[in-house]
């Protein structure tokens, strides 16, 4: 097979759309509980194992508290996110959630990514997915070299294994 904008002729197995989303649901399910237990103490969740909203002194009401909440979840996440998948891509060409499916992430022509890369693919991914309210991500299940968007974007594949 040759990559698209390249003479390079390499084999490759690419990941399929259901692995892919597999691994990602893994990846995302391991996220959302570390980022509970991290972002706990900052909102004032599990403490004595009940669940406590501090209320505003003033006025006596919790509500004007879930704004603050929201945003301290939403922005701990973030970081969470960002980190996780520029480390592991980045570093190790797969999560976690890649590995248990044996997939890796690397270009077109079989070099790991860098670390930039992986963050810069992260948030692209992150971007594309929402304004495309998940049609971006979804074009990997058709597309002829199973890439998303944000694969296309910086010249990504997601592959299985590798065979010279």
């Amino acid at each position: 097979m040759t990559a698209p904008g390249s003479n390079q002729i390499f084999s490759m197995e690419l990941a399929g759309f259901g692995r892919r989303y597999l691994a990602f649901a893994v990846d995302a399910l391991f996220l959302e509980i570390l980022g509970v237990l991290v972002s706990s103490p900052f909102v004032g969740i599990f403490r004595g194992g009940r669940v406590l909203v501090p209320a505003d002194t003033a006025t006596g009401s919790a509500s004007d508290i879930y704004p603050v909440l929201i945003l301290s979840y939403l922005g701990i996440g973030a970081v969470l996110w960002s980190l996780y998948f520029t480390c592991f891509n980045g570093y190790a060409d797969r999560t976690p959630g890649k590995a248990l499916f044996g997939l890796r992430v690397c270009h077109l022509n079989g070099v790991s990514i860098k670390p930039a890369t992986a963050l810069a693919r992260f948030w692209a991914s992150l971007l594309f997915g929402t304004f495309t309210l998940g049609l971006s991500y979804s074009w990997a299940a058709w597309d002829r070299w199973r890439q998303a968007w944000h694969d296309k974007f910086f010249n990504t594949v997601v592959i299985r294994k590798a065979t010279s």
